[in-house]
């Protein structure tokens, strides 16, 4: 009987999946978490390509940047919050025709990056790629766990461990700035589960240990391949890392010592491991970046940044962010304001 039960679940759970497309069952491709086109979400509605922006529609003399990343970058702050749309408008009051095409999507890595990028961004014929770098789970390699084989596990395991610890999904209500996301208990975990992962651990001799520099060069790699994509259509690339709250906030830190850790009383793996390494080999590779770490932390003991019990940033975090990039853009974004006022005055 149990038996019978499973396979009629298992098929009924196929059937759904195939008229549905939920995220919930494994798909290697990055369309799983794209957004439907002309949803709402939060009061604002994707665009046709299931993007958390407008059209994607430019002027021949506007400033084209296009922002890569996963759930950090598509936003999870109503449309009008996100730092991409922050950025474009402060961008466009000091510089003059910016637009910013926000191509993110949630669940990705930077592998999907790059094949966004070159599938469907290269129509828009970008002037500067931002690629955003999230040390929390962008160093991953999406591997399909055995159970993924069955929709039936698949489902009991996404019940198990998210959906009844969840407080907050994403677009079925009103946005909640101060509302925790998870039940404390179980954002602990997941961070402690990111703090457990190798890229955490302190290489020994410039190795990550357990075979997993090899990991590492691949995020480089891919990183390379899109710093290369973007030379060869006349584009700037840079990257910004974004850190996990685990990195800057010490409040968390202790949560986590204090659930996980007590008798040791401290963390058993350097948090900025791996934001060093990142950085070193951009920097040996002739990579731009941008860190937000140092910014981060020094301002999180006066406000709050992250959405409560959830990794991501609220919507005072998005406008910080957009501050910063705004800042440092400015120094090699031409000014659309000053060359339209040239060529007013130029001489006929």
């Amino acid at each position: 009987m149990i038996a019978v039960t499973f396979i009629l679940g298992e098929v009924v759970l196929r059937v759904f999946n195939y008229f549905a497309d939920s995220h919930i069952f494994y798909d290697g491709s990055y369309n799983r978490y794209r957004g439907k086109p002309h949803v709402v979400l939060y009061g604002y509605t994707l665009n046709s390509g299931g993007f958390n922006d407008t059209e994607f529609i430019a002027e021949p003399d506007d400033y084209r940047i296009i922002g890569l990343g996963d759930s950090f970058t598509f936003g999870i702050v109503p449309q009008n919050h996100t730092f991409l749309t922050k950025l474009e408008s402060k961008l466009k009051q000091r510089l003059g025709k910016v637009k910013v095409f926000n191509m993110g999507i949630s669940q990705t890595n930077p592998s999907d990056y790059y094949t966004i990028l070159t599938r469907e961004g290269a129509d828009l014929k970008p002037d500067l790629v931002l690629l955003s770098f999230f040390i929390g789970n962008d160093f991953d390699v999406p591997r399909k766990p055995w159970f993924r084989h069955s929709y039936m596990l698949t489902a009991l395991n996404y019940i198990y461990k998210v959906a009844w610890k969840v407080k907050d999904f994403a677009g079925h209500q009103p946005y909640c700035d101060s509302c925790d996301t998870f039940v404390r208990k179980e954002y602990l975990r997941i961070e402690k589960e990111r703090l457990d992962s190798w890229q955490y651990h302190v290489p020994e001799n410039g190795e990550f240990p357990g075979g997993n520099n090899g990991l590492f060069e691949g995020t480089v790699g891919i990183l390379l391949s899109t710093r290369d994509y973007c030379k060869a259509h006349g584009a700037k690339f840079i990257v910004t890392i974004i850190p996990d709250e685990l990195q800057v906030d010490e409040r968390l830190q202790q949560d986590i010592i204090a659930e996980y850790f007590p008798k040791t009383s401290r963390l058993p793996y350097n948090v900025l491991t791996p934001t060093r390494m990142l950085t070193q080999r951009l920097g040996e590779n002739q990579i731009s970046y941008i860190d937000f770490y140092e910014a981060f932390k020094n301002a999180i003991p006066d406000q709050q940044l992250y959405k409560p019990s959830d990794s991501h940033w609220n919507i005072a975090g998005n406008e910080f962010a957009a501050q910063i990039l705004a800042d440092s853009l400015v120094k090699i974004i031409p000014n659309r304001n000053l060359i339209a006022q040239d060529i007013e005055h130029s001489p006929e």
